[in-house]
């Protein structure tokens, strides 16, 4: 069932283009490998709670979409604060939310939409591991792909 409800998840975010606003592959990439990463500690979420699993899921899912589509509108807007609104429960429990928040407070935001939303994806991974990588780390990221690109 665990699969299932992965699998249905995943497949909800990966073919709604919608999410990915004005961002090109790299950017909507980062976003989308964070939501992709979630969708299992969810699915295990909604199952524990012997609810409904699949309407569970369901609002998590949607939930998800949200904050992916409104990271990709921020990565260009540059306002971090209208994140706020889409963090939290159901899908982000209160702990969650908070490190989301605490990691987004110190965020520096580029003009490069792209560059943003690889970076807005590194502070949302704490929501799942603390710190996997901090902002070095996908400015790091950055250095490499621009070397990538200009080889």
């Amino acid at each position: 069932m665990e699969d299932k409800l992965v699998r249905l998840a995943v497949e909800r975010l990966a073919e709604d283009e919608t999410l990915r606003e004005d961002l090109t592959d790299r950017g909507y990439a980062a976003l989308l490998d964070w939501a992709f990463a979630l969708v299992p500690h969810l699915a295990a979420r909604a199952l524990s709670q012997g609810k409904d699993a699949e309407q569970q899921m369901s609002a998590y899912t949607d939930q998800l979409r949200r904050i992916v589509r409104e990271a990709a509108r921020v990565a260009s807007s540059k306002a971090v604060s209208d994140l706020e609104q889409v963090l939290g429960p159901p899908a982000l429990s209160q702990s969650e939310t908070q490190r989301a928040r605490d990691a987004l407070e110190g965020i520096a935001l580029a003009d490069n939409p792209d560059e943003n939303a690889v970076r807005l994806a590194a502070a949302f991974w704490t929501v799942l591991e603390g710190p996997r990588s901090g902002l070095a780390e996908a400015s790091e990221a950055d250095s490499v792909i621009s070397e990538d690109e200009d080889s």
